[in-house]
Order: structure tokens, then C-alpha cells, then sequence
């Protein structure tokens, strides 16, 4: 048995030093990506920080399903091309024309009722952020249902503090490879979850422009 970490459930945004609110996954559906054939949706009840299966059941899938939505390449998703992540039939199973994972994100505080009110829709306990390709090659991502460009997406992201290429999605091999990291490199993971390390840098750029205001 195989065990893949995935979430890391509650997701805290803090800005100009105020704690605007947290909010979390709270469920991902998919349709002809990968695996999933037929519509199918895996809700993250409270306290979820792992999906443990044997190999070949999916586990992998689901996370490269929210990584997908959050916009990662195709080649960081097990694939050369995004065609490749459409559900491609089997022995019974027709293949899919398109591939469509939309994920659930909890906006009881609030957190996200600015994009509401950029997109005229009506504040709302939940918004939906999703993506979808087709065999053709398109590419579309979607905020509550609705089209919309990607930097929107990731506006959204930044707002929940969730970054695809970071630590909040972990894969099997990379617990390993964090437990088995010296002292200092496993510090360099926990300052990065935490904040510290974008903090470090801030203050590191600002002191470099106020060393060169007092030169001049």
C-alpha cells in the first residue's frame, strides 16, 4: 500500500499584516480527466490531510486534478500534452471529448467576495474555480461556472495563499525526500509553508533599497 499526502487543509491568508480570514479545498469534481471517465466528485471533509489506496487506484490523479485547475503544465501533470489528460476509453468505455475538474473553495469568511462582486454574482458560502481542454487543444479556465483568463485564477490563488508549485499539494516521494533533508534544508520547507521566507526576502529588498538611498 502506497500512501499520497495531498492537502494541507487549512489554507491562512494574511495581508499588511491582518488576518483577512482562512478558507479550504472542500471538494474537486472531475469529468474525463485521467481516470475519471464519468463525472465524479471527492469532497475533503474536515481535518482530511492524506488519500491512502493502493497503486493504481487514483490517488495521483486527484492531485494532479487540483493541480490542473490551478494551472500547472501539462508536463508537471505526468503529461506531455494536455490532450494527454483526457480520459482516452478503455475495453467499454468510450473515450471523452473533453477533460473538465472544477474545485470548491470555502468563502464563509469572505474571504473571496471581491471576485464575487468583480463578476456580479451574489456573495456566496463557496466558490467554484475550474479548468477544461478538449482534444483540440483549448484551454479554458472558469471562475463559478463562467469563463474568464487565467490571471483571474491566479488572483484567486494568491488570495487563499495556494500555490500549485509549493508545499500545499505534496506527492508521494516528496515526504521521503523532506524527512530525509538535512536540518537547514528542512527548515528552508517550514519557513516557506509559513511565510517566513517571503517575508525574509521582502525585508533583505527592502534594506538593499535603503542601503542604496543612503549611498546616493
Amino acid at each position: 500500500m502506497q500512501i499520497s499526502f495531498v492537502i494541507s487543509q487549512e489554507l491562512e491568508q494574511e495581508e499588511s499584516e491582518e488576518e483577512l480570514g482562512s478558507t479550504k479545498i472542500t471538494k474537486v469534481s472531475c469529468k474525463g480527466f485521467k481516470s475519471f471517465q464519468r463525472r465524479t466528485s471527492i469532497p475533503f471533509y474536515e481535518g482530511l490531510t492524506a488519500i491512502v489506496g493502493e497503486n493504481g487506484n487514483g490517488k495521483s490523479n486527484i492531485l494532479d486534478a487540483l493541480s490542473f485547475v490551478f494551472g500547472r503544465r501539462s508536463s508537471r501533470l505526468r503529461a506531455e500534452k494536455l490532450e494527454q489528460l483526457i480520459f482516452n476509453g478503455g475495453e467499454s468505455r468510450k473515450e471523452a471529448d473533453f477533460a473538465h475538474c472544477t474545485v470548491y473553495l470555502d468563502n464563509s469568511s469572505g474571504i473571496f467576495d471581491e471576485f464575487l462582486e468583480e463578476k456580479d454574482e451574489e456573495e456566496q458560502d463557496e466558490i467554484t474555480i475550474g479548468r477544461k481542454v478538449t482534444r483540440a487543444g483549448s484551454s479554458m479556465y472558469k471562475f463559478m461556472g463562467t469563463n474568464c483568463k487565467r490571471s483571474f485564477l491566479e488572483r484567486v490563488a494568491e488570495k487563499a495563499n495556494i500555490d500549485p508549485e509549493g508545499y500545499h499539494f505534496v506527492r508521494q516521494g516528496k515526504v521521503t525526500e523532506i524527512v530525509e533533508q538535512s536540518d537547514t534544508e528542512r527548515r528552508e520547507v517550514i519557513d516557506e509553508l509559513s511565510g517566513v521566507k517571503e517575508f525574509d526576502e521582502k525585508k533583505e529588498e527592502s534594506e538593499e533599497e535603503l542601503t542604496e538611498v543612503q549611498e546616493d
